[in-house]
């Protein structure tokens, strides 16, 4: 049986899922349809003008309809209820559902906002595939070509998440000199050679691109070449050339290391945790210092956790994976981060890990509603943690 395809090609099979009581033959005409509805949204989600037509409402909302529907009924698909993959679906289905109350209360900006950052949740869980499209699919995924997109970075970001890697890089590269020329020509015309435009794809490209060669393909010596391309690049904002010479180095200590990939056995996942996780500070990870030895771990723990997802150190792989994403991932409009830790406290609550699950879970909360007038914890989250306190007594 082949694995589930991506996060993107996930929307299919789930739609699939959704009605168990068509023939096979009737099953595949569903899942076409599903699929290729999402692929009629691209074009809105990357032009706010078409998006906010009233005219293509109708259009709109019928395949926001089907997206939504098809997750909310796939809770019984067997690799969605594995723990890598559970808190991405428990988001995304949320996720969908609120977009498209958004978009029928008439918010249409807020909308597409949302639609736009499905993308972003789907990575996380299209990064810990490790097979591709359907040939069906691909030529599915062919017919979506750059025009449909408002950017390079935009169809970079597509073509990562329908595992077109080679490609995806590409564009991605494309993205980063297109925005170096405009920072050329600021320059010029403000006559200093510190001006810029916010370089946030330019960053986010290199990250790609580096996430490429360390979570999903791991070859830290190709991401070293991808920071040896642009680290001496005068054109880039200097905060950015300083994080690329620091990723470097750290990446140049993992090229030592022997991790090769992957772990062969449940010892050779002891022995990374400790040599690389285990004596970090949590608490002082916002300093990016370790964010190349999180971004491998990452793919590193999630390939395990999918394969041996019964195995007794799962607890602890969830907690890491939590780290990871609350560390990496703050940019997205969501976080699993919190999910990842519901699923260490309610699924492994006997676990001793499960308990510093919680306490993680709570003091992130606490954290996230403090400021200067105080703490103010809303009531649904208190009652939630007053949950998963009940779980593990």
């Amino acid at each position: 049986m082949k694995g589930i395809y991506l996060c993107l090609c996930l929307l299919v099979m789930l739609a699939t899922a959704a009605d168990t009581k068509k023939a096979p033959t009737t099953t595949k005409n569903v899942m076409g349809d599903v699929f290729q509805s999402f692929l009629n949204l691209i074009p809105y989600m990357n032009n706010e003008m078409k998006f906010r037509d009233s005219k293509n409402e109708t259009l709109i909302r019928n395949n926001l309809h089907k997206l939504t529907n098809a997750f909310e009924h796939a809770k019984h698909l067997k690799k969605i209820n594995s723990p890598g993959f559970r808190p991405s679906y428990d988001v995304i289905v949320e996720h969908l559902k609120h977009t498209k109350e958004t978009f029928d209360s008439g918010n249409k900006v807020f909308a597409r906002t949302r639609l736009k950052a499905t993308t972003q949740i789907c990575m996380t869980c299209h990064s810990q595939l490790e097979r591709g499209a359907s040939r069906n699919i691909k030529k599915k995924l062919e017919s979506v070509t750059r025009g449909s997109f408002s950017s390079d970075f935009d169809y970079a970001d597509f073509l990562y998440l329908t595992r077109n890697f080679n490609k995806a890089e590409v564009y991605y590269r494309n993205e980063i000199r297109n925005r170096i020329e405009k920072n050329k020509r600021l320059r010029k015309i403000q006559k200093s050679k510190e001006a810029h435009f916010l370089d946030y794809t330019i960053e986010k490209s290199i990250k790609r691109l580096i996430t490429l060669h360390t979570k999903i393909n791991y070859n830290p010596q190709k991401a070293i070449d991808v920071m040896k391309d642009y680290k001496n690049n005068k054109n880039l904002a200097k905060k950015l050339r300083e994080d690329i010479e620091e990723w470097e180095v750290a990446l140049k200590e993992w090229s030592k290391n022997d991790y090769r990939g992957k772990f062969t056995s449940r010892k050779q996942v002891e022995s990374f945790l400790t040599k690389n996780l285990r004596s970090l500070d949590v608490s002082s990870l916002s300093d990016g210092s370790e964010d190349m030895t999180l971004l491998v771990a990452s793919g590193a723990l999630y390939r395990y956790l999918n394969r041996y997802p019964k195995s007794d150190i799962a607890p602890e792989l969830l907690y890491w994976i939590s780290v990871v994403d609350q560390q990496l991932n703050f940019n997205y409009l969501y976080s699993l981060s919190g999910m990842y830790l519901k699923e260490c406290i309610t699924q492994y609550s006997k676990s001793p890990f499960a308990k510093k699950c919680l306490a993680k879970y709570k003091d992130d909360i606490e954290f996230g509603y403090s400021g200067s007038g105080g703490t103010f914890i809303p009531k649904e989250e208190r009652d939630e943690i007053k949950r998963l306190e009940s779980v593990i007594k």
